[in-house]
């Protein structure tokens, strides 16, 4: 058993490892417990799982995912209106195939699309060759740092907040109909981690949470920080100009975008609000042990202001 597997993914290795199916060995698990259902469950027989392999007792998450909640789309591609690839409904990873001798393996954990060890792109069960993108698995490297440390994943509503910020995606990912190829999420990979760090610094929260910062504000913000993630310009200073906007000490940054894409980013933006500040949330319960981007060194020297205790609190 890998580390945070689900009893989906080892159910079903054990069952091809034995050469034995899946429904004929939940026949006989259900002749030992009649109260499990019809349905192949193994979340739900992960007990009688644990015994059969002899794993120790309790060795899957209580709080884990009863089905194989992975995206039933070509796995080459990232769908917009995809639950799963957007972040709103959690989902469970696949390894690296190498690291897994060529297995399927779905763990509980968020892992990033690149294996850094192998060199290889495993997102939706792939094995994808990515030796000559250094420029991304440098990326996965950042993902796998401070961005884990704060539960901020490669599939998360923050990361699908820092897509529709790069491409323009401004209506309801529901029903769009907008996917990304395997080419442009590789190569794009980099901008959108860069994104992804400013989105939840603490300054882009500061502009979040303040309520002199209107909505619109918050929209052509997101539109010149999209714009400079693609075209390579500095985030910090766009957040820089932002803040200081806000005090009064320089204007806004003007968008080059239409008024028409501001006019739909703004009625998305109270949305946007709470989805960034859910991260912060999570973020604010890791402040003590959280150190860094690489996930090493000096401790970040501050404490979370009153206000975010206050907000994770519900007070």
């Amino acid at each position: 058993m890998y580390r945070d597997e689900s009893p989906v993914s080892y159910f079903s290795r054990l069952c091809a490892a034995n050469r034995v199916t899946e429904h004929a060995v939940w026949r006989i698990l259900r002749e030992e417990d009649p109260l499990l259902g019809l349905n192949i469950s193994p979340f739900a027989a992960r007990d009688a799982l644990c015994e059969l392999a002899a794993l120790p007792p309790r060795s899957f998450k209580e709080n884990g995912h009863r089905y194989a909640s992975m995206c039933g789309h070509d796995p080459t591609l990232w769908v917009r209106a995809c639950s799963y690839c957007n972040g709103t409904s959690p989902g469970l990873m696949s390894l690296c195939r190498r690291c897994s001798q060529g297995e399927l393996v779905l763990v509980e954990r968020a892992v990033g699309p690149i294996c850094v060890k192998h060199a290889r792109w495993h997102a939706n069960g792939l094995d994808v060759d990515v030796r000559s993108f250094d420029l991304a698995r440098n990326a996965q490297k950042r993902l796998n740092g401070g961005l884990h440390a704060s539960s901020i994943g490669y599939r998360s509503t923050i990361a699908a907040v820092a897509r529709d910020a790069m491409n323009g995606w401004w209506h309801p990912a529901r029903s769009s109909s907008e996917r990304v190829g395997l080419a442009q999420e590789i190569g794009q990979l980099p901008q959108l981690i860069e994104l992804v760090l400013s989105l939840s610094s603490t300054r882009m929260f500061d502009l979040i949470d303040n309520s002199s910062v209107s909505n619109r504000d918050l929209a052509e913000l997101l539109i010149s920080l999209g714009n400079a993630a693609l075209h390579g310009d500095s985030l910090v200073e766009v957040l820089h100009s932002a803040s200081q906007a806000v005090d009064g000490r320089r204007s806004g940054r003007p968008t080059e975008e239409s008024n028409d894409g501001v006019a739909q980013a703004v009625r998305r933006m109270k949305t946007i609000r709470s989805q960034l500040l859910r991260h912060m949330n999570v973020r604010t319960d890791k402040w003590p042990t959280y150190r860094g981007e690489s996930g090493a060194g000096r401790a970040i020297g501050f404490l979370p202001p009153a206000y975010r205790a206050s907000i994770r609190t519900g007070q």
